[in-house]
């Protein structure tokens, strides 16, 4: 998979933020090879198409994908991971983003090649749901794109998971 990114990085934050586009194929793949050990810093695991609409934000998910699966990018609120590293290939130059030239800011584009130690810490339902859709109702997942924001850690990734997970709205 090409997944195109833009980044943001500051020599002040001691993090990189990626924000990608996930094709759904790629995020059923992973499900598929990892299972619930992706999701191991969810707040919750699959909560299943049962119940309503009102009170089940999956079978939305289920018929979206069936029904309107272009739709999907725009509908869905996305999902948030943490990872060690990224490798990738730059678009363009860096640009420095910074109000004041105080610290340095800047944001970059490019096309993601790798990811290490990925793992989902906002999005569980979103994935489970695109996973299972594809498995039980063989819902094809074409046209089908996930907002994706990863946090690239070098260290207190388990502090960082439980802050993101206490105060994501």
């Amino acid at each position: 998979f090409k997944i195109p990114f833009i980044k943001m990085e500051s020599n002040d934050f001691g993090y990189k933020c990626v924000v990608a586009l996930f094709p759904g194929k790629l995020l059923h793949k992973l499900y598929k090879k990892h299972n619930t050990d992706l999701l191991l810093n969810n707040v919750r695991y699959f909560l299943g198409f049962k119940g309503s609409k009102k009170t089940n934000a999956n079978i939305g998910i289920l018929n979206t994908l069936k029904e309107e699966s272009q739709m999907f990018l725009a509908y869905n609120n996305g999902i948030t991971a943490l990872a060690s590293e990224i490798e990738s290939s730059a678009i363009g130059d860096k640009i420095d983003v910074a109000e004041e030239k105080v610290g340095s800011d800047f944001i970059s584009m490019g096309i993601l090649s790798a990811i290490r130690d990925f793992r989902i810490v906002n999005g569980g339902q979103t994935t489970a749901a695109i996973f299972s859709s594809k498995e039980r109702n063989n819902v094809s997942l074409f046209g089908v794109y996930v907002q994706v924001k990863i946090i690239v850690l070098s260290k207190d990734i388990h502090q960082v998971a439980g802050r993101i997970t206490q105060f994501s709205n």
